[in-house]
Parts: structure tokens; C-alpha cells; sequence
């Protein structure tokens, strides 16, 4: 296969050379913590994050080697362009080689090309080859009956090589974006945000570097240009029985992997998922403790490469500084006012300022929510059937939005609150198997959002996506397990369960009411009146679509875990003991409750 824009030649650049790292070097990323053994050169891994720092000699050399995140497209081009070029076949900004990006290309461009970029990546050695390559699809649309996902299409590879190795893969899973339409999420995941590239970031360069199993990373890369990319990584063996078929009390074999868990269908496994999300925070809580134990490497290089800003003006300050601060300057505003240059009054209006767009979101995006779930109340009867609470709820997450950037403020103080972590934890983006004692263990999946953020707001991700029911029995389960991921691997002392716990709950409770905005898909994909026709929850229209099943499951945990998990009292708590952060806060405003409340 191949030809055309298919044959090129290699740059003369050593990129592929995997001898350069010392035998006395002090960490021996490349291999941990897969085997606690070199791999084979026969099979070798790709340079991780630490092999091209200690290659480089510093952070500013190796920053030069890598491409740092952007984020999105929309910075760079209109939308109109961007969906012009989606069909563009462009150079990758990490390896610098055209790659193809749906399943027809990948087909034309066949061995010759994979051979080519797996020399890149310094996966396959300089003499072996590819012999032949065999596409197979297993999700092309995020809109028909029973997509994997919605980031992207995945497929798998049947390879063969020149020189086979037990450590070489001959089954490789791929992942392409789906082509651009209004119905599915494209525009959101490359235009105006991009976490496909920090999930070819966090396999290309962490994976070996991790505490946790991912799989093998053998080739991605995305352009920049179109938004465009692949990742082709080691294909798992999951049990062919799925959960569903073989139900929830299967039986498995110690460390055979599970059935694939199929996304926003976690009432299909024992206990709804529990065991599954306690070894997802466990595996997240040793991914914070690696990162501020220096497991990743550097601060400052990881910080550069994926940049992201601050999301308050306090983030990062530390508490022995804000509250000597506040001690010295005669309270939170005359502090903040030194710390700014800028009179108290105006760092007050400042955050009114802020508070006030907050709660306007939250007005706009939770009558969004109010006004969908009566739109089909069959699909959401444990919601609608209690006006009494949905008006608290309305009034009380309202309230909560009026104090946004108080709590955005106090989540952020502390340094080591803010870390690496896996963007969107659902119990899906991950595998799993039992060990020889009957413990779930798991490896981590799907890193798009991958990245530095809050410990606490991280979390909104993952358990959002959770059966509401299983968070009301779990949730401090799920957060001591997640405690105990940063113990295991040396994190922070300052990350304590009273912090960790008031920080969780306050963040949940920020976000309640945009919850609506997940309305905003749904009604891309079919208009209100066909969502009113559904029967229930089980409709095939609901639960078998997987945008539809994730976008109504995202809204009715949003809406039941405020009760389930007493968010309110969690702020009403956080509030009495934190007044030095409320001197001038202006008084609470309910707005109008939307008409089918009132």
C-alpha cells in the first residue's frame, strides 16, 4: 500500500535513537512501571517526558523538542475554515510526518507508511518492517446506536512484521476523529477545545512514566493545521462476555480483564460501578502523588508544556501566605488590594463583577435543565416528580453560583491542590482485572483533557457520569480512595480528608445548575418535540445512542446528587467557617424561578 503524499522520507535526525540514556541514570522511566524491566530492544518504548529532559540537559532544551499545548483552533482560524480543512492531510506537530485520519486513508496509506512512522516514533526497530497491515472498524459515527465514544473512532490493526517479537503487538487499537457534523461533537473537541492533543501528549510522552498500567503507545500526532490526528496504541484483550450477557455476579479469573464497560452503562456491573470508580481514584490520587513527588519530572517543564492558566488570582498563594496577609492588612479586600495595586473597593467590584456573570450562567443553564426535564418527564421521573425540592434546588444552587469565585478562590490556595491528573475518569476510561488476593486493579484510558487542574473540580468530570444512586451510598468511599492513591505515592501532606472533602463538595455545588448545558447537545441531535415522545430512561432512543444516554445521565446525576450528597450543607458549612472571605459580600439575589416552578 501507499504512494503519493505517502512517500517521504524520514528526517536524518536521530529522533528514532533509543541509546541515550546512561545505565547509571536515576530514573528508568521508559520501562516503569510495565515490567520493572528494560523493554527488549526487539520492541522498544517511545523517549517519555523524563528520557528527553535528561537528554536535553534542561527544561528550556527540552521545551524546544516538544510541542506545547494550544488548546483549541478557534485562536487560530474561523470556524468556516476550520471546517474546510478537516479533510486536510498535514504533517503531526510531534513527529512531523503526514498521517492519514480516517480509516479509508489508513487503508491506502498500509505498511509502507506504518512501518515509516513506528521508525519515527522509535517503536519498531530500523530493521524490522511492517509486511502487511489489515484495518478493521469498530465505531465510526458518536450518533448511531451503540458508538464507543465521543471523541473519536476507533478501529484496530492486524499487523505483521519482518522480524515478529512476543513484545511486538500484532493487534493495535486506532483512534481518528470523526468527520466534522452539526450533530456530533467535533466542533467541541478540535475547534473550541482540543483534549485530543493532550491525549496524544499524555501516551506519547507519560505513559511509561505513570503509576499505573496504560497501554503501549506505538504512534500519534495531530496537526495543528486541521485539527486532524491518530493514536495507535497496544490493543487490550478484554473478556468477550459483556457485562450485560453475563451479568453483574460473573465469574473471572485472577488477572483476566473484565468486559469492556460500555460508557454511561455502569448499572450494568456489580454494585453499579462502585469497586471500578474506588480503583479510578486510586489510580488518580497515585497520579497527584507522582506528579508532586517529581515521578513526571520537572514542574517547570511539565508547566510549559501544557500550560493553563490560573483560574483565580489567589491559585497557587499557599495558605501561611494569604492568612498572614490577611492578618497584616486588616482583612481578605485590603490584602487583595495590596497584592493588586488596585483600591479595595475596586478588587471588591472585581468580584462581584465575577459572582454576578456566575450566577447569570447558572440562572441561564439551569432554566435550560428545568425546562428539558419537563420537556420529557418520562425520562426523568425521580427529577420532576418533586417540584417541592427542584424549587429548593433552583434556590439553593442559585445562592451557591452568588459565591463562584469565593469558592474558585479557596479551592486554588494551596499549590499542591493543582496537579496533573486524568481529565474525565469516568469508570469507563479504564480497564480492569482482579489480582491473586481478588483486589480490582485497573489501567488508565481516553486522556483527552489530560492536563494540570484542581484535585477537587477534576472530580466533576469523573463522577458526573456516575449512576446517581451509587454516589449517594459512596461518595466519601470514592474520596478516601482517592486519599489513599496520594498516600501510596508520597503526595502532599497538605491534601488532608477535612480539605479534601469541603474542597470536593463546594466544587460540586459550584457547578450544579450548568448541568443545563448538556441540554444545548441534545437538542442539536433531535428537537424537543421527538425527545417528548420518549417512553422512559430504557427508551432505544435514549439509552441506546451513546450521546443521548450520556448528555440525559449527565443531567439527571447533576441534578439528584445536590440531594443525595447534601451539597448545600457543604457550602452552608464551608461558609460559616471561612467569613473573612465574605466582608463585603453584597446580599444573595434568588432570580425568577422558571414558570413551570413558580
Amino acid at each position: 500500500g501507499g504512494g503519493g503524499i505517502w512517500d517521504f522520507e524520514l528526517p536524518a535526525d536521530g529522533s528514532d535513537d533509543l541509546d541515550h540514556v546512561p545505565d547509571d541514570a536515576p530514573v528508568g522511566s521508559r520501562w516503569r512501571p510495565r515490567s520493572f524491566e528494560p523493554p527488549p530492544p526487539e520492541a522498544p518504548l517511545t523517549k517519555s517526558i523524563i528520557d528527553i529532559f535528561l537528554e536535553a540537559g534542561s527544561t528550556e532544551e527540552a521545551l524546544k523538542r516538544l510541542p506545547k499545548c494550544i488548546f483549541n483552533l478557534k485562536d487560530k482560524m474561523t470556524f468556516k475554515r476550520f471546517k474546510e480543512v478537516t479533510e486536510d492531510i498535514k504533517p503531526g506537530v510531534h513527529w512531523g510526518i503526514p498521517f492519514p485520519h480516517n480509516f479509508q486513508l489508513l487503508r491506502e496509506a498500509g505498511a509502507a507508511w506504518l512501518t515509516k512512522a513506528l521508525h519515527r516514533a522509535g517503536t519498531l526497530p530500523k530493521d524490522n518492517c511492517v509486511l502487511s497491515v489489515e484495518v478493521y472498524e469498530l465505531s465510526t459515527d458518536s450518533c448511531a446506536a451503540e458508538s464507543m465514544g465521543g471523541q473519536g473512532m476507533k478501529g484496530w490493526l492486524q499487523v505483521a512484521y519482518s522480524k515478529p517479537h512476543p513484545k511486538l503487538h500484532t493487534e493495535l487499537f486506532v483512534k481518528l476523529p470523526f468527520p466534522y457534523s452539526p450533530q456530533n461533537e467535533r466542533a467541541k473537541n478540535s475547534y473550541h477545545g482540543m483534549p485530543d492533543e493532550s491525549e496524544v501528549l499524555a501516551n506519547r510522552l507519560f505513559g511509561p512514566c505513570f503509576p499505573f498500567k496504560t497501554p503501549k503507545y506505538y504512534f500519534g500526532d495531530i496537526s495543528y493545521e486541521t485539527s486532524n490526528y491518530i493514536l495507535i496504541s497496544e490493543k487490550l484483550e478484554y473478556k468477550t462476555t459483556a457485562w450485560a450477557d453475563g451479568g453483574k455476579n460473573m465469574e473471572l479469573k485472577a488477572f483476566e480483564v473484565e468486559p469492556r464497560i460500555v460508557k454511561f452503562k455502569d448499572y450494568e456491573m456489580p454494585q453499579d460501578g462502585r469497586e471500578h470508580y474506588a480503583a479510578c481514584m486510586r489510580a488518580q490520587g497515585r497520579l497527584v502523588g507522582t506528579y508532586h513527588s517529581g515521578g513526571l519530572g520537572e514542574k517547570s517543564l511539565l508547566q510549559g508544556l501544557i500550560p493553563v492558566g490560573k483560574v483565580s488570582d489567589l491559585e497557587g498563594a499557599g495558605w501561611d501566605k494569604v492568612r498572614a496577609g490577611i492578618a497584616s492588612k486588616g482583612g481578605f479586600f485590603g490584602w487583595m488590594a495590596q497584592q493588586s495595586g488596585a483600591p479595595k473597593d475596586q478588587v471588591c467590584a472585581h468580584f462581584d463583577k465575577l459572582n454576578s456573570d456566575a450566577l447569570s450562567l447558572a440562572h441561564a443553564f439551569g432554566k435550560l435543565a428545568i425546562d428539558f426535564v419537563f420537556g420529557c418527564p418520562k425520562i426523568f421521573p425521580e427529577v420532576t416528580q418533586d417540584k417541592s425540592y427542584l424549587r429548593r434546588w433552583w434556590r439553593e444552587s442559585m445562592e451557591v453560583a452568588w459565591y463562584s469565585e469565593e469558592i474558585s478562590a479557596y479551592i486554588t490556595i494551596d499549590p499542591n491542590f493543582r496537579s496533573l491528573v486524568h481529565g474525565n475518569l469516568a469508570a469507563d476510561n479504564a480497564w480492569y482485572w482482579r489480582d491473586e488476593k481478588g483486589q480490582l486493579q485497573c489501567g488508565l484510558l481516553d486522556f483527552g483533557g489530560f492536563g494540570p487542574t484542581n484535585i477537587a473540580t477534576t472530580q466533576l468530570m469523573s463522577w458526573t457520569m456516575a449512576e446517581p444512586e451509587m454516589l449517594k451510598d459512596h461518595w466519601l468511599e470514592l474520596a478516601d480512595a482517592f486519599l489513599d492513591g496520594v498516600r501510596e505515592s508520597n503526595g502532599p501532606s497538605s491534601i488532608t480528608r477535612e480539605e479534601y472533602l469541603t474542597s470536593l463538595g463546594i466544587a460540586f455545588a459550584k457547578v450544579s445548575a450548568l448541568c443545563g448545558g448538556s441540554t444545548l447537545q441534545l437538542l442539536k441531535i433531535m428537537p424537543m418535540e421527538q425527545w417528548a415522545q420518549a417512553k422512559d430512561r430504557w427508551d432505544p432512543v435514549v439509552n441506546d445512542r451513546f450521546l443521548n444516554r450520556n448528555y440525559t445521565c449527565a443531567i439527571r446525576t447533576g441534578m439528584l446528587v445536590w440531594k443525595y450528597c447534601n451539597l448545600y450543607d457543604r457550602f452552608l458549612q464551608w461558609r460559616r467557617e471561612n467569613a473573612w472571605l465574605f466582608e463585603n459580600k453584597k446580599p444573595f439575589v434568588c432570580p425568577d424561578f422558571p414558570e413551570i416552578l413558580r
